[in-house]
């Protein structure tokens, strides 16, 4: 069923026998179904006027369309008009708003054409009024005078690409006014590609019909604030300055498809309660929709943000898809409530997330974002994701990122101080600088892909008294908050220690071991074993350095540390061997190997048909020279044979003397146990 143009086309000037604002296609425009959307991107037109997308000068007007294809407007049954419109709307660079190509055709309603000529054969745009066949703008004061007199409260409002001053428009505003009421109430309002020259003011107004200011162009402010509307909305391809649309109320279907903010957008406090569309849509400043409320389902597709957007304390009843939004700064989600499932896509530089409430599962698929989730609330299980990709349109093309360039589009997580992490999973994320102490269930947190870390200086580290080589091993960030909390950040040693980055008090030794103890099993459920090494490594230095410890627990890991990385440094134990081992040998050749083998002699006597034998044996004796000259080739050899004998528990039946063998009991107990630490530590590095 072919939908009316509100006003005729037809060329019969019978037709305007009155002023023709009032027109009643537009009730019929409602009542009609709406056809499907064909997707993203897909724009339906109601056929209220729809021109050739150009000003009501005549000219093309500036617009963030790049592509369009008009389809067929055919005149059927003497003046009824199907026009079509399928949209694909690209979204310009901010501050550059390409331009549509030339277009000569003249507007779907009769236009008053002042200015017309051999180069714009269109001229004036605005919609012609009955008998003279001018637009407002054109018309004499009378003609003004009686079409001013002619509107009243709850009537309807037909500007069709006219360009309307702020003296003129108050002057028609006015007229909606009901002082009963102490409101300015309005039927059916079309204003498709009219020009408001200056501040439109619709503060309080109650839309009782059908607004369209499809491809309306606003030159200065835009005033809806407390506006009620309770019928279809739309804003599609509109151009606004500043727009202010704070508590305003939209009861039925509200489309800015393809609009274009060129300065503050303002949405606070706005109640959505039908279908709202933000397709395509441009910001070229911040856009503000803080605690707004989105009772049906939103579409918030394709998006460019030249500033900050503001949702918080926003509800999203029911936003399955926000994005991709391309944000030049902070999307703000602060105290904001989903109460359905929904995917976030942004690219942006910071998206905080701090209180927001997800009553359903979520997944946040982010770029070059810095993420704070402070004090979040997950009822279901929330995903962040880093994307390494470009986000793209729905038809496949990659959407601009020029806000970003020279950055990397990691994502990196700054907090989830308060969240319970059992609903949280982390994939692909920067942790360098995110706070963990503070959150629950860390245990149970997952840490996907490839997650970052905090590292360890490397190298060696020296000032004027100490030398200190630290080894590589990924920290969580509160541990190079601790350890430049209480060590002279300015000494060499601490070189590569981060300092504090944030507003944040420093955790004790004790909440960071604890911070650390849950990690590693979250890691060790995961599989990770190689990476909860390091947090097993993280967690016993706290433990060495928390002195609620006992003295004696102290000293005991300060040598567990320092003989084997807790068991995990192999190279460290496998040092201390070697070591021992040499002093084993060297201690041997001097002081355990006896001169020359000691034979034992026997001796015995019959007495009364019975034998008794005495063996005696002297004590083996170091030889009686200096101890260079106890030094030769073959006391070593035997020294040696001697030791690595004792690596494996063995006896090598080597006479000793007393200190040697002393000194190879030693050598069972110490060699064996480093051993067995290098062993354990390469297998921490190799488990899966």
């Amino acid at each position: 069923m072919p939908r009316r143009l509100l006003g005729s086309a037809r060329g019969d000037e019978s037709e305007f026998s009155g002023l023709r604002h009032n027109p009643p296609s537009v009730a019929d425009h409602r009542r009609e179904p709406r056809p499907e959307r064909g997707g993203r991107g897909h724009l339906w037109v109601p056929t209220v006027g729809v021109g050739r997308l150009r000003t009501a000068q005549g000219r093309p007007r500036d617009s963030d369309i790049s592509r369009y294809d008009a389809a067929s407007a055919a005149a059927q049954d003497s003046g009824t008009i199907c026009a079509t419109l399928t949209s694909v709307v690209d979204v310009a660079a901010p501050n550059q708003i390409p331009s549509p190509p030339p277009e000569v055709e003249p507007p779907d309603w009769q236009h008053c054409a002042v200015g017309a000529d051999s180069s714009d054969p269109v001229g004036c745009r605005g919609l012609a009024l009955a008998p003279h066949g001018r637009c407002l703008t054109h018309a004499d004061s009378s003609q003004k005078d009686a079409f001013l007199a002619s509107l009243s409260p709850g009537g309807n409002l037909d500007l069709r690409g006219t360009t309307v001053s702020e003296q003129l428009l108050d002057e028609v505003l006015h007229r909606f006014y009901d002082p009963t009421r102490q409101h300015k109430r309005f039927g059916d309002v079309d204003l498709t590609e009219a020009v408001i020259d200056g501040n439109a003011n619709y503060g309080h107004s109650h839309f009782e019909g059908t607004a369209v200011f499809f491809m309306a162009t606003f030159q200065d402010g835009a005033k809806f604030n407390d506006a009620v509307f309770n019928a279809y909305v739309s804003f599609e391809n509109a151009i606004l300055k500043d727009a202010f649309f704070g508590r305003a109320d939209f009861r039925d279907e509200a489309f800015f498809d393809g609009a274009h903010f060129e300065r503050t957008a303002g949405f606070g406090l706005t109640v959505f309660s039908g279908a709202t569309h933000f397709t395509d849509c441009t910001f070229h400043s911040a856009a503000f929709f803080s605690r707004a409320t989105f009772r049906g389902p939103l579409e918030f597709w394709q998006s460019t943000i030249g500033g900050d957007i503001d949702f918080s304390n926003a509800t999203f009843s029911n936003a399955p898809q926000i994005g991709p939004l391309i944000c030049a700064q902070t999307v703000n989600l602060t105290l904001a409530v989903f109460e359905k499932p929904t995917l976030l896509e942004v690219s942006a530089r910071q998206v905080d997330c701090q209180r927001t409430h997800w009553k359903s599962t979520a997944t946040l698929r982010l770029r070059y974002a810095a993420v704070n989730l402070d004090d979040a609330f997950f009822e279901y299980p929330v995903a962040v994701t880093s994307r390494e990709r470009r986000f793209v349109s729905e038809h496949g093309t990659e959407l601009s990122e020029d806000f970003f360039d020279g950055l990397h589009p990691t994502v990196r997580m700054t907090t989830v101080r308060g969240v319970d992490a059992a609903h949280l999973v982390l994939t692909d994320l920067d942790l360098s600088s995110c706070i963990f102490t503070g959150a629950f269930h860390l245990d149970q947190i997952r840490m996907e892909g490839n997650c970052t870390y905090s590292a360890t200086p490397t190298g060696f580290q020296r000032n004027s008294f100490r030398l200190a080589r630290w080894t590589q091993r990924r920290t969580i960030y509160e541990e190079h908050l601790w350890r430049m909390s209480y060590r002279r950040a300015e000494s060499p040693i601490w070189r590569g220690w981060t300092t504090a980055g944030q507003d944040i008090t420093p955790p004790t030794p004790s909440a960071l071991g604890a911070t650390y103890r849950q990690l590693r099993k979250a890691l060790e459920d995961g599989k990770n074993e190689p990476d909860a090494a390091d947090f097993y490594y993280g967690e016993m230095e706290m433990r060495r350095h928390d002195p609620s410890r006992p003295f004696g627990e102290r000293v005991l890991l300060s040598l567990y540390w320092g003989t084997s990385g807790y068991g995990l440094r192999a190279s460290r134990a496998l040092g201390w061997l070697l070591l021992t081992m040499i002093a084993t040998v060297a201690s041997l050749t001097i002081w355990g190997i006896p001169k020359s083998s000691v034979d034992s002699s026997s001796s015995g006597q019959i007495k009364d048909g019975s034998i008794s034998i005495t063996t005696e044996k002297p004590d083996p004796a170091n030889p009686e020279v200096p101890y260079r000259a106890r030094i030769t080739g073959k006391r070593v050899e035997s020294a040696l044979r001697v030791t690595l004998n004792s690596v494996i528990f063995r006896s090598s039946g080597q006479d000793l003397t007393k200190a040697g063998t002393y000194i190879e009991m030693a050598s069972r107990f110490s060699e064996p146990v480093l051993l067995g630490l290098a062993v354990l530590a390469i297998r921490g590095r190799v488990k899966r």
